[in-house]
């Protein structure tokens, strides 16, 4: 629930969402901050998740969209009238909101975990792989990187 949390946070001058919107919108939150995403990630990485698993993010997020959002018969979720701005603040992980209060926009903290935590992970990586075979990789991942930007 703090996905949805952070959706209602972020766009709280929205109140209907497609279900595409919502689901991007909680998908990319593992993807925001992340390094890698700027250059050897393919740019569409969270549409190709979204897309084809629609139907699948409806079903895993019945349960706790329906203490926030409501479906309308055309198929957009609503947000509940109760659902307040400190509601959802107050349901963030401590780390977000501790970073929030100290001054920071809720998209930069949290840019600035994802950020710390996908370089501790790929440093792992070379250590974990090798320098040669994370060199291989990497130059995959770029070359992937590019082709979806072409087509």
């Amino acid at each position: 629930t703090a996905n949805l949390n952070v959706l209602l946070l972020s766009s709280c001058d929205a109140h209907v969402f497609t279900a595409y919107e919502l689901f991007t919108t909680v998908a990319g939150l593992s993807y925001k901050g992340d390094f890698r995403m700027l250059i050897g990630e393919d740019k569409r990485k969270v549409d190709n998740i979204v897309k084809p698993l629609l139907k699948q993010f409806e079903e895993l997020y019945s349960a706790p969209l329906q203490s926030i959002a409501e479906k309308t018969p055309d198929g957009l979720y609503r947000k509940r009238d109760r659902v307040t701005l400190e509601t959802c603040f107050d349901q963030l992980p401590l780390c977000v909101r501790e970073r929030v209060t100290s001054g920071a926009t809720l998209q930069s903290a949290i840019s600035s975990i994802v950020m710390s935590s996908s370089i501790r992970q790929s440093l792992k990586g070379i250590l974990t792989a090798g320098v040669k075979k994370t060199i291989v990789y990497s130059a995959e991942k770029i070359a992937k990187m590019l082709k979806s930007m072409r087509t």
